[in-house]
């Protein structure tokens, strides 16, 4: 797929990372119900790579450095059919068992060792203890090993989802020592070879790491590289109908609720209208055309949306088939089957009214192809933008019996049926992946759903916690596979500390940004809460214990960059039923100059005074709420230390800030939409005083800012120490 240079693999010599296949390894292919398992000491030897002889088959294992990161390792296997008949392969497994007696690995081996795993899905990620008696630990992309100093890790995850299903198998001994690492790629229903045509299987990579979080990154990275996979082409943001309004939903509706975004957040990029489910034929799907709440039809209120400088947004979920749509009367031959020959059932009753059987349309099927195809045109024609589709999972299942019995199931099936969705939208169309495969959809889409549903706030917050998790285990690839899209924030239900719970994880998730309340509804200082949080940041936050806790993390990092200034904001979670004191590593901020933390929703300087280098940060957190500080080096003159406008506190809103030695001004300028009103805090050190306005007794002047235009420019003029130029 791209150039890299070789490194030769030898069955002997010493056990080490920089040499992944010495030591004891062997290859395993499948062949319906037969293994065959193919050792180095049986291997010729050529250039990058062992090979076997298998018949009619020739087996190639190769081990090669990227020239884009010569530290890692990508291993994979390519199996040539040099007979006269089609073979099958049905699973390709490389066992390394050698690896794990690295020297250089040694504290991976040691208690206090832990292991990230990924699911590939929108639940079951996280870290766990290593070194568990007789553990079987399975990710289904990337697997990070770290020591329990957090200062070694070894990196192993499949670079590439296309051809089969992966699972990278981490096993330990009966008295829990780390044994082996097994890399395996099934075919579901087969992986063909014609005459003179190879298979592969997905590629592995290894690298070591000084963290745990080098090591997801690093992969992500990988993944990025070896696929080509492009930018995301859009962050999208807006409002969301589904927890307002759901099948409620209508025309007037959608209107009421967008003349508000387009007056109140239009200027932060918050301008896609999408309606979620409840838009299409009898709230039934399969049938993508608009149901009576839509009079006028979606076009028209495309153009109406446009007019005001929006763009529409469709939910679909062109996958499921409900029982009830015309398609499926017409043409059952056109579905998934299962072994009996009939119709295979995706869901046996459908979430919600009028309920019933959902089925899965045959992408091999040329009327299941064509529909695929049909359902994009559909929704390009009624004038959407933005496309958001959901419920994906059943194009995975490998018990179904395809139209083209040699067709291989599983991710190869997948990307086939959304190809042809995407196809038929056209290459313009905003894509957003809801409950789709996270690793095999990377590249696909532009925003994807990375969790559970956060759902209307209602005081749970275990099941908040469980969110922030899922949100915290993706974060490595956000704006690399996808934009992630940290649900939609609702602020007008649900207590105070909820909300300030939920507004956090949106600001800190870094990707996508909706909002979804009844907006015609919400009182003034409701609003003002939404704009606390948009436009996103586009940059995620690193959940800084993601390996230390089985639970969510509470410490998300993010580093804000400014042409005028640098500085952290971090959010201190505490999801849980008692309060917390939590300790916040501080290595990561500014290095010179003496740190300063304020606190953004009590608008108040945390510490009296500048905080200890060396020292973790002592946080408490009260029960179920959320603490959100920005960490900055201070100078000696006054200069800002937060604002009450953004969460980032002036990484969006603060364009300019600069001081004047001579005139003794601190100038800036700052932006909101017109009729927003806020405070800029500015730390004024001993010796200074402002001309107007008095300073707290922490030092902490409130600069007032009223917006009649969408930039305002303000100076404070202090007079006080000597007017030196610093």
């Amino acid at each position: 797929m791209r150039r890299e240079s070789c490194s030769s693999i030898s069955p002997n010599g010493a056990t080490c990372l920089s040499q992944p296949l010495a030591g004891n390894w062997h290859l395993l292919i499948g062949r319906q119900g037969r293994d065959s398992v193919l050792r180095p000491d049986r291997a010729r030897h050529i250039r990058g790579g062992c090979a076997w002889r298998l018949g009619a088959l020739e087996v190639t294992l190769r081990a090669t450095r990227p020239t884009s990161d010569p530290s890692s390792w990508v291993l994979r296997a390519i199996i040539t059919n040099q007979g006269r008949r089609e073979a099958r392969i049905d699973s390709v497994v490389l066992h390394l068992a050698g690896i794990t007696a690295a020297a250089e690995l040694e504290a991976l081996r040691s208690p206090g060792a832990r292991v990230f795993l990924d699911s590939g899905g929108l639940g079951g990620s996280g870290a766990h203890d290593l070194n568990v008696p007789a553990a079987r630990h399975e990710s289904h992309g990337v697997g990070v090993l770290v020591d329990r100093d957090r200062t070694l890790a070894l990196a192993a995850g499949f670079l590439s989802f296309r051809d089969a299903h992966v699972t990278l198998t981490l096993a330990c001994d009966e008295q829990g020592a780390w044994q082996t690492l097994e890399a395996r790629s099934d075919f579901i229903n087969g992986g063909r070879i014609k005459p003179g045509r190879s298979l592969r299987s997905e590629a592995l990579w290894l690298r070591r790491c000084e963290s745990g979080h080098e090591g997801l990154e690093r992969w992500a990275d990988a993944v990025t590289r070896y696929n080509r996979l492009p930018a995301p082409r859009a962050r999208p943001s807006g409002w969301n109908s589904w927890y307002a309004y759901r099948l409620t939903i209508t025309e007037d509706i959608v209107l009421a609720n967008a003349r508000i975004v387009a007056d109140r957040f239009g200027e932060y990029g918050a301008t896609n209208i999408q309606i979620d489910h409840g838009w299409q034929d009898r709230d039934i799907v399969g049938n993508w055309v608009p149901n009576t709440r839509f009079p006028h039809g979606l076009p028209w209120l495309a153009e109406r949306l446009q007019d005001m400088g929006l763009t529409l947004g469709l939910w679909t979920a062109v996958s499921q088939m409900s029982e009830f749509a015309p398609f499926y009367q017409e043409h059952p031959e056109a579905l998934l089957h299962d072994a009996s020959g009939a119709p295979s059932v995706a869901d046996q009753h459908w979430y919600w009214v009028p309920h019933g059987r959902t089925f899965t349309p045959d992408p091999t099927h040329p009327l299941g192809c064509t529909y695929y195809r049909n359902a994009g045109r559909l929704v390009r024609d009624h004038g959407a933008a933005y496309v958001k589709n959901d419920f994906q999972g059943n194009l995975l299942r490998h018990d179904v019996v395809p139209h083209d019995r040699t067709a291989p199931l599983g991710p190869p099936l997948y990307l086939r049926a959304m190809r042809a969705f995407q196809q038929g939208m056209g290459p313009q169309m905003i894509r957003h992946g809801c409950n789709a495969p996270l690793n095999v959809g990377a590249g696909m889409w532009d925003a994807a759903w990375v969790h559970r549903d956060i759902g209307n706030p209602r005081d749970d917050w275990a099941e908040l916690g469980r969110f922030a998790h899922e949100l915290a285990c993706r974060q490595h690839v956000n704006g690399k596979f996808y934009w992630c899209d940290p649900d939609y924030l609702q602020v007008g239900q649900g207590t105070p500390n909820e909300t300030r719970a939920r507004m956090a994880l949106m600001a800190l998730g870094g990707g996508t940004a909706f909002i979804c309340d009844r907006l015609p509804e919400l009182p003034e200082e409701k609003l003002r809460l939404i704009s606390r949080c948009l436009p996103g940041y586009g940059r995620a936050a690193t959940p800084l214990d993601l390996f230390d806790r089985d639970a969510y993390p509470r410490i998300w990092w993010l580093d804000v960059e400014t042409a005028w200034g640098s500085w952290a904001v971090v959010g201190v979670f505490n999801l849980d039923d008692e309060p917390v004191e939590v300790e916040v590593p501080i290595h990561r901020a500014p290095a010179t100059g003496d740190l300063h933390a304020f606190e953004f929703f009590s608008a108040s300087q945390f510490t009296p005074g500048p905080l200890r280098r060396g020292e973790p940060l002592r946080v408490s957190v009260p029960a179920r709420d959320v603490r959100v500080l920005r960490i900055a080096a201070m100078p000696e003159h006054p200069w800002v230390i937060g604002t009450d406008l953004h969460l980032t506190q002036g990484g969006v809103e603060l364009e300019r800030v600069r001081w004047n030695a001579r005139k003794m001004t601190l100038s800036m300028t700052v932006n909101r939409t017109p009729g927003e009103n806020g405070n800029v805090y500015v730390r004024v050190p001993a010796g200074y005083r402002a001309l107007s306005g008095e300073a707290d007794a922490s030092g902490i002047l409130r600069v007032p800012v009223g917006f009649a235009a969408a930039r305002e420019s303000c100076q404070i003029a202090f007079t006080g120490r000597s007017r030196r130029i610093t």
